[in-house]
């Protein structure tokens, strides 16, 4: 799995464990302190430390709350994370009923901030000595299998504002941040689309390049995390370049990825870059993540490679392309 990729399933992670520790104290919150970090640590394998109070908003809507989390690898002293806020709103009927079952009607999350390293051995610090990494191999054979210890998900609708994510990787030297103001999305599950919008900024500090990006539209995952879907995904990225200036990239994608495999199946895609735009729409677009670095040119060369591009094109347009070439050695 890429490393880059790490950054929105630890996000995810680090969410799931705080929704499954708020709903754990359904009785009194303060006497099930304890019992939150203990599920937590158990279903996620992240400990959560309740420095602030829990409390019951009983209207509207029924919620509990708790305030200045801090979340860790089991037996690590050091913070992934820390949470300044979060509040889980309960659907009324099922606690009126007396089921059992609990229904989120709303998680909303407030100033989350994670700091992922990656140590000049390539130990990330949300590892922990009894959960050895995951190798790419097996992430690829276990891409189509379901967890038997992943999380049911099952909420109405989801909030996160003021999230920061820091990323560091001191074995390769990349250095990213990612501060995400806004999240929205409706209700949300397991291989079901959801309406989406988000608002974050990007800085490589490595190279320089800063970007500004909302987008909305509709995404699906898996309970493993490393399988996305989307359908008229709107992004619009305005990039900062060092010795290039500002650039307008947008773009409207529909398709599938999946991270374990480093695969991408795409069936739509339109771009638009300056004055560059294009459109590619396809029922059948599978491309490797890790692309050959050369092609052969012959037509009729029969190119057999894991690595090679499988196109097939319904139809495709480009308008207004601008090219200069300048070769100042000649």
């Amino acid at each position: 799995m890429s490393r880059k990729t790490l950054l929105f399933i630890i996000m995810l992670t680090v969410v799931a464990s705080i929704a499954i520790g708020i709903v754990a104290a359904l009785d009194n919150p303060e006497y099930y302190r304890e019992k939150i970090q203990a599920t937590a640590e158990t279903e996620t394998g992240f400990e959560i430390e309740i420095n602030g109070e829990l409390n019951w908003r009983y209207w509207p809507p029924i919620a509990i709350s708790i305030e200045d989390v801090d979340v860790r690898p089991a037996g690590s002293d050091v913070p992934l994370a820390t949470l300044k806020s979060a509040a889980v709103d309960l659907k009324l009927l099922p606690l009126l009923l007396g089921t059992g079952d609990i229904a989120i009607d709303g998680l909303n999350i407030d100033g989350l901030t994670v700091n992922a390293m990656i140590d000049q051995q390539g130990r990330g610090n949300w590892e922990t000595d009894d959960l050895s990494p995951e190798t790419d191999e097996a992430d690829s054979v276990n891409a189509d299998v379901d967890s038997e210890n992943s999380l049911d998900l099952d909420i109405g609708a989801m909030s996160i504002t003021n999230a920061a994510v820091t990323y560091i990787d001191e074995s390769t030297g990349e250095h990213y941040a990612i501060n995400l103001k806004s999240l929205q999305t409706g209700a949300v599950s397991y291989s079901a689309l959801t309406p989406m919008s988000f608002e974050l900024s990007l800085e490589d500090n490595t190279s320089g390049m800063r970007s500004k990006i909302t987008g909305d539209g509709n995404l699906s995952f898996n309970n493993a995390f490393n399988r996305f879907g989307m359908v008229d995904m709107n992004i619009e990225n305005n990039l900062n370049l060092p010795d290039v200036g500002e650039l307008l990239l947008k773009l409207m994608i529909s398709g599938e990825v999946d991270t374990a495999k480093g695969t991408a199946d795409l069936n739509k895609l339109d771009f638009e870059l300056g004055e560059l735009k294009g459109n590619w729409e396809t029922d059948d677009l599978s491309t490797e993540t890790d692309e050959a670095d050369s092609v052969n040119a012959d037509a009729d060369a029969v190119v057999d490679s894991e690595n090679s591009l499988d196109l097939g094109i319904g139809a495709m347009s480009i308008t207004n392309a601008a090219v200069t070439y300048i070769d100042e050695s000649t």
